[in-house]
């Protein structure tokens, strides 16, 4: 993806050695459910993953990077997710549809993730990352695949908005998808949450009726 952000590690060329890593990285993920700052050290990870401390440092610089890579991987997996949702979406289905199925995907994802994991790996990552602003920039991939649905679209539902426009406005609904389970609102993952959330996403991406 042209704007996925990059953390560092030393990407591992040969089979045994990404088993290495994705190794390493279930080990850091099931420690983390925990929640415990405690519990997140280079020798926890290491007796877990079954690999030596000299190991996981073969491939990460510290061991934060090691639960930033995991956080913003999980992000891309969840962008590449929608993407497929929008290039998939047939011009003769109203953008309700598309947005229903893009708020369930993502709500749906995040319901299925621990919240002490989450807290602690969010921790992490604004606290280590060089720029976490660009936190934001992982859903611009999305923008050039919806304004390709906007175009084909035969229903003559979508609003018709600028590349700049679907920017702005889908950093504005991603808030509203991931603000709650970012600050363990009661509200996150609930029917509610769904129903509020879609109200925000076709007042930005919907035409009005009478327009």
């Amino acid at each position: 993806m042209e704007n996925q952000v990059q953390f560092k590690h030393r990407a591992p060329e040969q089979f045994r050695a990404k088993k290495t890593v994705e190794d390493i990285f279930q080990a850091a993920r099931e420690l983390s459910f925990s929640g415990d700052d405690a519990k997140l050290t280079s020798r926890a990870v290491a007796k877990r993953s079954g690999y030596s401390i000299g190991t996981i440092y073969r491939y990460f610089e510290k061991l934060d990077d090691i639960f930033i890579n995991i956080f913003m991987g999980a992000r891309q997996k969840y962008i590449n997710q929608c993407i497929d949702l929008i290039e998939k979406h047939p011009p003769d289905h109203r953008a309700e549809i598309l947005l229903e199925k893009i708020i369930d995907l993502v709500i749906n994802g995040w319901n299925k993730t621990n919240t002490n994991a989450l807290t602690f790996i969010l921790k992490i990552f604004f606290k280590n990352a060089k720029e976490p602003q660009k936190l934001g920039m992982l859903s611009d991939s999305i923008i050039a695949h919806f304004k390709k649905a906007q175009q084909k679209d035969i229903t003559n539902t979508f609003l018709e908005l600028t590349e700049e426009q679907i920017r702005l406005r889908l950093r504005a609904a991603t808030v509203a998808l991931r603000s709650p389970f970012f600050e363990n609102d009661p509200i996150a993952g609930t029917p509610l949450h769904k129903e509020i959330s879609m109200e925000i996403f076709k007042a930005l991406f919907v035409k009005r009726e009478n327009s």
